[in-house]
């Protein structure tokens, strides 16, 4: 992996740089709100230090007086990933500027050992998603964020003839690729992302996601084969968890058995003693949504998920 204190091959004629340590608080500033203080760029990099979220790959373009201007971030994650974030295009100078930044970035993770890059936007920042649009990358959906309180004391369901939901275990890693890549066939969450990453790529990015607890990942078995799986992982904000992935495969959905897979998890969740449960979702996959809601999921918020393919599998 390139040091960041190490030019990247790629070299622009904008000159996007690496943020030195001089310039990091101001050009985290430019990433936070509009009105945000030192003192909140300052709780950013505790948080980052706190949680082990790298800020080394920090790119800037100065404005004239030598300033970070339009800036970008991207945090690698575990399962080939980054997240990027960036300041706010408000013109359309701004909006070239961020595109140039965000492709020298895209760029930059090809030489990485990263296979997807991806950004949450408000559904409102159209500059933003311009500027995404125009580096390559591509919509991907609008994910409905939702959650609900976990009731103490939930009863496990009644599990139909035919179904098993077995408790995860690292030797059954096998098992759960088969039993993810069966509910990737036709999904309606996402379909975009099937085959960008390796399946067990897909799993380490899950493990990562908060605090892993293999008790709280079940596999379901369709007579004895895998044709599904239901994974949730407590975050670090004191009781709270999130349902990081729930599928079934193809040939079957449509018999309720997605209500098993979430109350069998939110049954989990309770003996667990975790108080709330969060979890995002396709706007466009109504099943899901349906499920959700009748389940006591209320909506929180959206965000336009866009990503970018950084790398071939076929390269591995």
């Amino acid at each position: 992996m390139t040091s960041p204190g190490q030019h990247s091959q790629h070299q622009d004629p904008f000159r996007a740089e690496f943020v030195s340590a001089r310039d990091r608080t101001a050009a985290i500033l430019r990433l936070l709100p509009s009105g945000a203080q030192k003192s909140d760029a300052d709780r950013f990099e505790s948080y980052a230090r706190d949680n082990d979220i790298p800020l080394e790959w920090l790119w800037t373009i100065r404005n004239t007086a030598g300033k970070p201007s339009t800036c970008l971030l991207a945090v690698p994650s575990p399962g080939r990933t980054a997240m990027l974030f960036t300041s706010q295009a408000t013109n359309p100078d701004q909006e070239e500027r961020l595109s140039q930044l965000i492709e020298h970035g895209a760029k930059y993770l090809e030489d990485q050992s990263i296979d997807l890059a991806q950004a949450l936007l408000l559904t409102t920042d159209r500059p933003g998603l311009s500027a995404f649009e125009q580096s390559g990358f591509r919509r991907l959906a609008i994910l409905q964020y939702m959650e609900t309180t976990v009731s103490r004391r939930l009863e496990f369901p009644v599990i139909p003839d035919g179904l098993e939901l077995v408790a995860f275990e690292e030797s059954m890693r096998s098992q759960l690729i088969q039993a993810l890549d069966a509910s990737y066939e036709d999904t309606l969450d996402c379909p975009a992302l099937r085959g960008l990453r390796k399946t067990d790529d897909v799993i380490t990015g899950h493990q990562s996601t908060g605090q892993f607890k293999a008790s709280l990942w079940s596999i379901a078995l369709h007579h004895g084969a895998p044709a599904g799986a239901v994974l949730i992982n407590q975050t670090k904000r004191g009781q709270q968890a999130e349902l990081v992935y729930i599928g079934m495969a193809a040939d079957i959905r449509g018999r309720g058995w997605g209500r098993t897979l979430l109350q069998h998890a939110m049954a989990l969740a309770s003996e667990a003693r975790l108080q709330q449960l969060s979890l995002a979702v396709d706007l466009n996959n109504t099943p899901a949504l349906d499920l959700y809601t009748s389940m006591g999921f209320t909506a929180t918020g959206r965000r336009q998920a866009v990503i970018r393919s950084t790398r071939s599998m076929q390269e591995d």
